[in-house]
C-alpha cells in the first residue's frame, strides 16, 4: 500500500520522509504478535497487514493533523449527524 495514497493535496509535511518507517514498525508489530496466535482464523496475510498498517499510518496523520477522516472524528457535530442518521446511542441501545 502506498501509505501517502489518500494523503489530501497541500499538507505534506517535512516529517513525511518517516513514514515508510513507520509503516515497517507497524508490520513488524504485527507479524511478531501474530507469532503469539494460536488460532490461525486471527492471522492476517501479508498484503492484509500491509495494507493495515498503511492504512493506520495514513490515519495518525491524519488525525495529528486534524485533517480527512481524523478532523471528522474530532468534531462534535460528527456524532450528531450520525445519532440524527439514525445509529442510536449508548443510551438507546440499553434495553428497557
Amino acid at each position: 500500500m502506498n501509505y501517502l495514497a489518500y494523503q489530501q493535496d497541500g499538507f505534506n509535511s517535512s516529517g513525511d520522509y518517516r513514514l515508510p518507517q513507520k509503516v515497517r514498525l507497524l508490520k513488524r508489530l504485527f507479524y511478531d504478535s501474530q507469532n503469539q496466535l494460536t488460532l490461525d482464523a486471527f492471522r492476517l496475510d501479508k498484503n492484509a497487514v500491509a495494507e493495515l498498517s498503511g492504512i493506520l499510518v495514513d490515519f495518525a496523520v491524519d488525525v495529528h493533523n486534524d485533517i480527512g477522516i481524523g478532523a471528522d472524528l474530532t468534531q462534535p457535530s460528527t456524532a450528531k449527524s450520525l445519532t440524527a442518521g439514525g445509529v442510536p446511542t449508548a443510551d438507546e441501545q440499553r434495553p428497557a
